[in-house]
């Protein structure tokens, strides 16, 4: 309950509006601290904004709450990589690779750490959560082909800020 500014963030996000969809997510954040997708996609933001440091440090809380979040997990390596932090990454990567070995993000990073030593890992397996399944292709988000196709993410946006803004008690604009 009260969740709406993820599915909102991800619209900015989806419309290249990082900046806002950051605000949105922190905003949100405020009120429901532990809410880990919330976290795992402001990190995701993070990262595509250009900022390492900062996708690293809520992709880690996420990791703290759920350990086993796929998309947290690729954050934090590939924020770890771009730092330079290359102790860092054995740990985040070995649960990776456990988790989704067979995975076409996972592989990708797998091969961008060539010469990077690992130990012998077993099989794939899944915790099930819907959250291992809705991970996306980690890049920039697509823009919009024709008007109408952001005519239709504007009109999504308005009425989930309305929605948003009746469930809050705040009055909105038509």
């Amino acid at each position: 309950k009260g969740h709406y500014f993820v599915p909102l963030a991800e619209l900015y996000r989806s419309l290249d509006c990082l900046q806002e969809a950051a605000e949105t997510l922190q905003e949100g954040l405020k009120w429901h601290t532990g809410y880990f997708i919330a976290r795992a996609l402001l990190a995701r933001i993070y990262y595509e904004m250009g900022e390492p440091l900062q996708a690293s440090l809520e992709a880690e809380r996420v990791i703290e709450i759920d350990p086993d979040n796929l998309l947290a997990l690729r954050i934090l390596i590939e924020s770890y990589q771009k730092l330079g932090e290359t102790k860092k990454i054995s740990s985040p990567l070995e649960r990776l690779l456990r988790l989704a070995l067979q995975d076409e993000e996972t592989l990708k990073i797998k091969s961008s750490l060539k010469g990077f030593q690992l130990p012998h890992l077993s099989e794939r397996k899944s915790s099930g959560r819907i959250e291992d399944f809705e991970v996306k292709r980690f890049s920039k988000p697509v823009m919009p082909k024709n008007e109408k196709e952001v005519d239709k993410k504007i009109d999504t946006l308005q009425r989930l800020l309305i929605r948003i803004q009746s469930l809050s008690g705040t009055p909105h604009e038509t």
